[in-house]
């Protein structure tokens, strides 16, 4: 009798021995600056202030950001999100964190709502196009948006799944900006039995980057090159993404990455405002969680590259990560590249392309709801006003 109501109390005194244990762990163990398999930076120890104890602003509160930041420094965080992730699969929920479970093995944003910086942006770019037509040197200007995967596969997405057609907006585009609006879409889904997304990532392929280019060249008046011009590589078959990041699901299928290079040429060094580079493909990045930064590497403020083409023209790139794989198809094409992120330029564009030697062609390219959400886009119809 006494033996079994021991039982309970030996497994009550368990749980609290593991709990305690993990507790302290997660207390002793260094801290995680950011998650390879999440993509992000995790919360650090808040700073404990009268002002943090005493606030009504609940983002500036001590208690909820030390309550997140002990969320995302739990011991074993990874493997319990994992866990949580695969039981809401099997119950048959297709939509995890923002990130929709398709078919095929691909993976999709869930994007339900109508932006509310995309006009704001649009007027933006066309007050700054219109301030390019006093600059004589510059010969072509345009916007491309890309359309994300969910609107070229949309017989992929799970049933009944809810997502935000995005050919309104570009509607709205191509009536402000006219010939300046270049939508690659229609292009894109003459070839959507290709592989021009990836299953894993938000980002296009190579490939799909190729076809954009092609749009690219009519648009600005060079002739592109043929796909068998170059040189297709395979540098990884192990890229999982960010929608992989986001689910944290096992057995979700790798994707390839491929390098266009141009038969005949050389790879090009470049460089930002502080060093220099000497290519503009990171091999080290095939070795992290975040192998897309191949390609030009991570986000910055600026990037100048020469290209040492023949050719007179220089590209002025406003832009988002998805030209990170297209700009190898424009080395041949101009013998200057600069490229600009508004998220992190502090300086004016329209003072910069003033200043450089003969910049004869400006693209603005980004996926289209990183444009609709783009919180910096207008800089550019103000940077030249101060």
């Amino acid at each position: 009798m006494k033996q079994g109501k021991s039982c309970p109390v030996f497994i009550t005194a368990a749980f609290f021995v593991v709990l305690a244990a993990i507790t302290l762990l997660s207390i002793f163990l260094p801290r995680r600056a950011y998650s390879e398999t999440e993509k992000r930076s995790l919360r650090t120890l808040p700073a404990l202030t009268a002002e943090s104890l005493t606030t009504r602003e609940d983002s500036r509160k001590f208690s909820t950001n030390y309550e997140a930041y002990v969320a995302d420094q739990f011991l074993l965080r990874d493997a319990f999100v994992g866990v949580k992730n695969e039981t809401e699969r099997l119950i048959g929920k297709t939509d995890i964190n923002g990130v929709y479970l398709g078919k095929d093995g691909y993976l999709f944003a869930k994007e339900v709502t109508a932006p509310e910086r995309f006009d704001p942006n649009v007027d933006a770019v066309r007050r700054f196009f219109d301030d390019l037509k006093q600059n004589k040197n510059v010969q072509n200007a345009a916007l491309m948006l890309v359309p994300d995967s969910a609107q070229l596969y949309p017989e992929r997405l799970p049933a009944f799944a809810e997502n935000y057609a995005t050919s309104p907006l570009c509607e709205t585009a191509q009536t402000a900006l006219s010939d300046a609006f270049l939508d690659p879409l229609m292009l894109l889904s003459a070839h959507k039995d290709e592989e021009l997304y990836y299953r894993t990532d938000h980002h296009w392929t190579t490939h799909g980057a190729y076809y954009a280019y092609t749009q690219i060249a009519d648009a600005f008046g060079f002739a592109p090159h043929e796909r068998s011009d170059y040189e297709i590589a395979c540098v990884s078959e192990s890229f999982l993404g960010t929608y992989a990041a986001k689910v944290n699901l096992p057995g979700l299928i790798p994707d390839r990455i491929d390098r266009y290079l141009l038969c005949g040429t050389a790879i090009p060094a470049m460089k930002n405002e502080r060093e220099s580079y000497p290519s503009i493909y990171f091999e080290d990045a095939l070795l992290t969680s975040d192998q897309y930064t191949y390609f030009l590497g991570k986000n910055q403020a600026f990037l100048e590259i020469e290209t040492g083409a023949a050719a007179d023209r220089t590209l002025v790139l406003v832009k988002d990560s998805y030209a990170h794989s297209l700009v190898p198809f424009l080395l041949d094409h101009y013998h200057r590249i600069l490229c600009i992120d508004l998220r992190y330029y502090e300086q004016s564009v329209s003072d910069l392309i003033s200043s450089i030697d003969g910049p004869t062609d400006v693209l603005l390219l980004y996926q289209t709801w990183n444009f609709a959400d783009d919180g910096s886009v207008f800089k550019l119809s103000v940077a030249n006003k101060g």
